[in-house]
């Protein structure tokens, strides 16, 4: 496992790690450490992007409008996943609708996150995105930590 650091604006407080790698690098290890022996709170933004799917959600509605009522569960209270997924994936102009929605959203409630670890006294926060880069989250975080992993460790678990 490697570590690439790269600072991305002056301290202050909160001061924001952002944290992003490929699946199996080590972020989830990382985090777990930091948490357990530092007590630094973590943002999951896989997490946040499963609230902004809620119902009752602004997001929710906009995935609703923008790809039909046929992305919903049966009882039209939940967006199947699976269903959204198909829509998307392998469309890279449905893919950035999706994106254009939920990433906006996941950003929205990383700060309302932030300010709550504020205070409750907290200094440094790890936000753990995949996504971080892409998403353009790096600009509110103070350092990046892409955590990388060589393809052989990787296949060792499975994953290639």
């Amino acid at each position: 496992m490697y570590f690439v650091f790269r600072q991305t604006k002056e301290p202050s407080i909160p001061y924001i790690i952002g944290l992003t790698g490929g699946i199996a690098s080590g972020k989830s290890t990382v985090c777990r450490f930091l948490a357990e022996t530092q007590g630094v709170p973590i943002i999951y933004c896989d997490e946040l992007g499963h609230e902004a799917y809620n119902k009752g959600t602004a997001c929710f509605d906009k995935l609703v409008e923008t790809f039909g009522r046929e992305i919903l569960d049966e009882a039209g209270a939940n967006i199947n996943r699976q269903v959204l997924g198909s829509k998307v994936f392998g469309n890279e102009e449905k893919l950035a609708q999706l994106t254009a929605v939920v990433w906006p959203e996941i950003r929205r409630l990383a700060h309302l996150r932030i300010d709550e670890f504020v205070k409750q006294g907290h200094q440094i926060v790890i936000l753990d995105a995949a996504v971080l880069i892409e998403a353009g989250w790096d600009e509110f975080c103070h350092e990046v930590w892409v955590m990388i992993v060589p393809k052989e460790e990787v296949s060792n678990f499975g994953y290639s």
